[in-house]
């Protein structure tokens, strides 16, 4: 099955109908293809959602392409969900965000991010950005949540500061890649990792 998934999706375009987007950008997350997500967001030509910024649109049109007749639809916005749950890395860990996990993607791809989801118990905000070698976080959650920041290294005696101030973590790895697991309250946090 992902196999097939990888093959249909290998020219990075957008072939799906409009019911589909949601499940092929979440079938792609979850194979930590977000590469492929990322690229048919930023083709240059339709179906595209850059052309649309770029056209300075500030809704989405009706369909992929320059003329639509309405141009206020929500119907292509399934992407909205993978910008905050993916790119910037703000997901539900347990029952409506009373945990939140904050784990940004595309460090390969972008160099700046910034965003914020509106929960069920408040805003969540995140931003990053790539500085040098490294790279800083900045997150808030919101009043009465905990959290859970999974931040990529490159090994386990990576520093990471929080407010200037060397800080712990746990150090796990998935698909061979190592990742700093942080515990946090609600507040506001500004963490930077060095030698990324």
């Amino acid at each position: 099955m992902e196999a097939a998934l990888l093959q249909a999706t290998s020219g990075r375009q957008l072939k799906s109908g409009e019911i589909g987007l949601r499940f092929l950008f979440g079938a792609l997350a979850g194979m930590k293809r977000n590469d492929i997500v990322f690229d048919m967001m930023m083709q240059p030509k339709h179906p595209s959602y850059i052309r649309f910024v770029e056209r300075g649109e500030t809704a989405l049109p009706e369909f992929w392409t320059d003329d639509s007749r309405s141009r206020n639809h929500d119907m292509m916005g399934h992407i909205l969900e993978w910008l905050y749950k993916e790119l910037l890395g703000i997901s539900s860990l347990s029952d409506a965000y009373r945990e939140i996990l904050i784990a940004p993607g595309c460090f390969d791809r972008i160099q700046y991010a910034s965003g914020s989801h509106c929960s069920i118990r408040g805003k969540i905000q995140c931003e990053f950005k790539l500085e040098g070698r490294g790279y800083q976080l900045t997150v808030t959650i919101p009043p009465n949540t905990r959290g859970r920041v999974k931040l990529p290294i490159i090994s386990d005696r990576a520093v990471i500061m929080e407010e200037g101030n060397p800080i712990g973590y746990d150090y796990v790895q998935e698909r061979g890649r190592p990742y700093a697991i942080i515990g946090i309250q609600s507040g506001s946090y500004r963490f930077t990792v060095d030698g990324q």
